[in-house]
């Protein structure tokens, strides 16, 4: 297969040559952003077949549909089939646990006018995938349904066994019974897979996480009562569980012995005929096909979460969440779920920009693993001096030292960036919600603002940030925006100028990372800490840092607000030198002029 672009970036041909000669181990690939790893994944992949090629949300599908179709390789996508579905699009759709009851029902009683005669119209979705002008999985989607009149879900993966590459999101690469709706006649050991993003697998938590709350047992109990007959042992169950979960009342995570959550076996059937009998009885009293489509039932969450917690892996884990309501979640302790899954697979290869050394990996990998490094192999992707790393030292968001007086001296600092930076973005990166609310109430800026809420969507984000010439955006370490979120001019160049990382995002001292790390000292020893603490901050800075650098025309400063970035370790993890070390906001203003006046000299 040849290179689909007239030229290549430094470091790509190697990489796809070496990636290719590598396929059927582990192979980690390490590139920044605006690389091109994308291309060099599937041109390296151009010789084996099937790929499965996983990205963590559904918008990350859009440029490796774009490569795809560039490249002219064969493909098809899934995502999640209850927002695929064309009959929850007005009705909002139920839960994801429900979706697949309604589904079969409405099959199997032909009233789904999307899903028969589907084999007959597989050559039109194939046509549309390949000259569609748009790339987005969303407008796809809704494009298989309304002009080719057939259930996208099913068509596309109907299209699994002609294509050679799949693109699908993460639960369909570690959970099983996703995996199972869409691929049938095949099993993980069939393909070769491409992991996007990888550095999420080192924060098991972020790849699966289950919960419920007090609010869905007490529904489920009703359900019961109401729809179920002769359930006493169910109710009995539900009810304990609901004292269980009710009792939880810290904003730190607490354990709770899993013995006490699941319940035994026969129980647990019990439970499972419950909810059969429900989603039963709900589906025949459905008026129409969109409410029956729309089925949604709170046992089924409780029993989703039991059956995840069932995992050895696993342990569950109370806290009262910022809205007052107790929760109790079900969190897997260290990587053994996620190295069993990989191993599944023909190949692996994983990338992201913020990969850690190759010792660090071993826990997921394994220590025979090819590891590519293209900045440390074949030169910088974009020049360093466009960057410049600056820490200041008289802040920390340490515990011990949260107070009035430290949150006013994080709100002038990020006063003193804002004002210092001449136009675009000031993206400012906070450890938590919590920390951030406590410094705004401190902040007084002159110009607009924008602060990131658990609900925030891309385009609200983007309208703000390019409606003005200048803004400050408030965003939490590892949410939306730091993880996946783009802002881009209309030349393709990033609008952020400035990243101040306001303290140290370091996992709360809990009980799941007290527990976590006592895995890992089992696996790794005294580098335990590293694994748990260290290394997920680090990966957020990262990840955060990576947003405003995403082309050869880009410059920004990147501002570490917290003394501890001083410490070997995170040093040691960041790999980047500092520029400029600073000890008041004075100072901190004079650098950062200095640097998009052309006078700060940031070292190769």
């Amino acid at each position: 297969m040849r290179f689909p672009y007239t030229t290549a970036r430094k470091g790509q041909l190697e990489a796809c040559k070496r990636v290719a000669e590598s396929l059927g181990t582990y192979i980690v690939l390490k590139a920044p952003t605006g690389f091109g790893k994308t291309i060099v994944a599937l041109i390296s992949h151009s010789d084996v077949s099937p790929v499965l090629y996983g990205v963590r949300t559904i918008n990350e599908m859009s440029p490796v549909i774009r490569e795809l179709r560039r490249s002219g390789f064969s493909f098809t996508f899934v995502y999640s089939a209850a927002k695929m579905c064309p009959l929850t699009q007005d009705s909002g759709g139920g839960s994801t646990e429900d979706f697949w009851a309604a589904c079969k029902s409405l099959r199997m009683r032909r009233m789904c006018p999307y899903f028969f005669g589907i084999d007959e119209k597989l050559d039109d979705v194939r046509e549309l995938l390949n000259s569609e002008s748009s790339f987005d999985p969303h407008v796809l989607t809704s494009l298989i349904s309304s002009k080719v009149g057939v259930c996208p879900f099913f068509s596309l993966t109907r299209l699994i066994p002609d294509s050679q590459f799949v693109v699908v999101t993460y639960p369909y690469v570690f959970r099983e019974e996703v995996f199972d709706t869409a691929f049938t006649d095949v099993g993980p050991d069939d393909f070769y897979l491409i992991l996007d993003e990888s550095h999420t697998l080192l924060i098991p938590q972020s790849v699966v996480d289950e919960e419920i709350d007090s609010i869905t047992v007490e529904q489920a109990l009703k359900e019961v009562k109401q729809y179920g007959e002769h359930y006493d042992e169910v109710l009995s169950y539900l009810r304990n569980l609901l004292d269980i979960v009710s009792e939880q009342k810290g904003r730190l995570l607490k354990r709770v012995d899993k013995t006490l959550v699941l319940p035994g076996e026969g129980t647990l059937f019990l439970l499972e005929d419950a909810l059969a009998e429900i989603r039963l009885k709900k589906l025949l009293r459905a008026p129409s096909v969109s409410d029956a489509v729309a089925l949604s039932t709170k046992l089924s969450k409780v029993v989703k979460f039991l059956r995840y917690l069932k995992e050895p892996d696993f342990q569950s884990y109370g806290y009262l969440s910022e809205s007052e309501v107790s929760v109790l979640k079900a969190l897997p302790l260290g990587y053994g779920f996620i190295k069993r899954r990989l191993s599944l697979f023909k190949g692996v290869l994983l990338m992201s920009g913020t990969m850690p050394p190759t010792h660090i990996l071993s826990p997921i990998c394994g220590s025979n693993l090819t590891y590519i490094d293209i900045e440390s192999e074949y030169g910088r992707v974009f020049p360093r001096h466009n960057i410049a790393y600056i820490v200041v030292t008289s802040v920390t968001s340490s515990y011990r030292y949260r107070s009035k007086g430290m949150y006013e001296r994080y709100a002038k600092l990020i006063e003193a960036v804002f004002n210092a930076v001449p136009k675009g973005v000031t993206l400012v990166v906070y450890p938590s919600y919590n920390f951030m609310s406590n410094v705004l109430q401190y902040l007084v800026i002159n110009g607009k603002q924008f602060e990131e809420g658990r609900g925030t969507k891309y385009e609200e984000l983007l309208k703000a940030a390019s409606t003005t010439d200048k803004v400050l955006v408030h965003c939490v370490a590892g949410g939306k925006i730091t993880e996946g979120l783009e802002l881009l001019d209309g030349k393709g160049r990033s609008l952020i100028k400035a990243v101040v990382v306001a303290g140290v995002p370091y996992p709360q001292p809990d009980d799941y990372a007290r527990d976590f790390e006592r895995v890992m000292e089992g696996i790794v020893g005294a580098s335990a800490r590293t694994y748990v603490m260290e290394l997920p901050a680090v990966i957020k800075v990262m990840q955060a840092a990576g947003r405003a650098i995403r082309s050869e025309h880009d410059e920004a400063v990147v501002v570490l607000c917290d003394r501890r970035y001083m410490m070997p370790k995170l040093r040691e993890l960041l790999n980047e030198r500092y520029d400029r070390i600073c000890r008041d906001e004075n100072e901190l203003v004079s650098a950062i002029r200095s640097f998009f006046e052309g006078k700060l000299l940031t070292r190769s």
